[in-house]
């Protein structure tokens, strides 16, 4: 299974280069932007076309195109999915470590509740069988006969059936 694991993880990176390579348009430098504001100049810019200004959209420079503004560095596509990538892997990896850390703690907890439970089945099974039964000082009298006589009943008849009748 180890090898299987390795194999696999050899395919992917070797597909990610041919993938790389064969996108030649990967190569050319992407500008990215960043307006944290964004939804702020969206409203203002709305208030300020209803008053009757011409305003370019934020992120765009003079081109009109998003993302060409002179606000980013050009970083080549290929890396930009790289580093997707990578950031990926490392979310999933911290999340694997916390569920990792939380099976572990409950392993933990499991194993010491089983530890009491044996504990306490070790104890029950050195008790004696039987107990020590105090008897009781005074018995209630016994009656010479039933207090009453079971009457002897004869089996009823069913019911008449609306149609027998």
């Amino acid at each position: 299974m180890r090898y299987l694991k390795i194999v696999v993880a050899v395919l992917i990176i070797i597909l990610g280069v041919v993938f790389v390579l064969q996108n030649t348009d990967l190569q050319r430098p992407i500008r990215l932007g960043f307006d944290p504001m964004f939804l702020f100049h969206g409203l203002t810019q709305k208030a300020d076309q209803g008053a009757g200004e011409a305003s370019v959209p934020a992120g765009q420079g003079e081109t009109g195109t998003p993302g060409q503004g002179g606000e980013g560095a050009g970083i080549p596509g290929f890396i930009l999915i790289f580093i997707a990538f990578f950031v990926g892997v490392l979310a999933a990896s911290f999340y694997g470590i916390m569920e990792k850390y939380r099976l572990k703690r409950m392993i933990k907890a499991s194993n010491q509740r089983t530890g009491e439970l044996e504990e306490e089945l070790k104890k029950l099974r050195n008790l004696p069988l039987t107990q020590p039964t105090t008897q009781p000082t005074m018995s209630p009298p016994r009656l010479a006969e039933p207090p009453f006589e079971p009457e002897e009943h004869e089996p009823a008849e069913p019911p008449a059936k609306a149609e027998d009748r």
